[in-house]
């Protein structure tokens, strides 16, 4: 999450919501940019401000990105298999006419 989302986020909330959010956060703050402010400072707390918010982390959206990388790559190989199997198929076409 970076800081322009938390910031988004915590401005959507209403008065009550972000006083759960404190709530369930835990801490003395007051204001939004307190909350900001915590971020920046404990960068620790970004796991559960996420989880309070809905939001993903850094940590999970690097893995997130990981995975698709790892199908697209897998969906090529595979492409590329079917191709090498299609132009040997071609080869033996060519040689047996």
């Amino acid at each position: 999450m970076t800081l322009k989302e938390l910031e988004e986020a915590l401005t959507r909330l209403s008065d009550a919501d972000f006083a759960t959010f404190v709530s369930d956060f835990g801490g003395s703050y007051k204001t939004r940019k307190e909350v900001l402010r915590a971020f920046v400072d404990y960068p620790d707390s970004e796991r559960r401000i996420c989880q309070l918010l809905g939001l993903m982390t850094q940590d999970e959206r690097l893995t997130e990105a990981t995975i698709s990388s790892a199908r697209s790559a897998r969906w090529s190989m595979i492409w590329a298999f079917f191709g090498v199997i299609v132009s040997v198929v071609a080869l033996v076409i060519a040689i047996t006419i």
